[in-house]
């Protein structure tokens, strides 16, 4: 996230409050330098995600472009580059 923090790129954290509470959750990204914004959704709130994404569990990467709109349910970020994700936020 440091080498992308100039270019137009969020990354979003989000969790069910429930199953994470907020305290516990904050502490162990902080301890492990999980950077970017953090949302803690109610339990109806994430289930409206799940099944919108169709996912099981976390982690789960949706692409999205500058307006809202889905590029890639279920995004592969493994072995992505840095440059591969600039690229990627021209393009959308």
């Amino acid at each position: 996230m440091e080498a992308l923090k100039d270019e137009p790129i969020r990354f979003l954290y989000v969790t069910d409050e429930q199953q994470s509470p907020i305290d516990a959750a904050e502490a162990w990204m902080y301890e492990n330098q999980i950077r970017g914004e953090h949302i803690f959704l109610s339990r109806n709130e994430w289930n409206m995600l799940v099944e919108m994404f169709s996912f099981l569990g976390i982690p789960h990467v949706v692409l999205a472009g500058k307006e809202g709109q889905i590029v890639q349910n279920g995004f592969n970020t493994r072995g992505i580059t840095t440059d591969e994700l600039k690229e990627l936020s021209t393009r959308f």
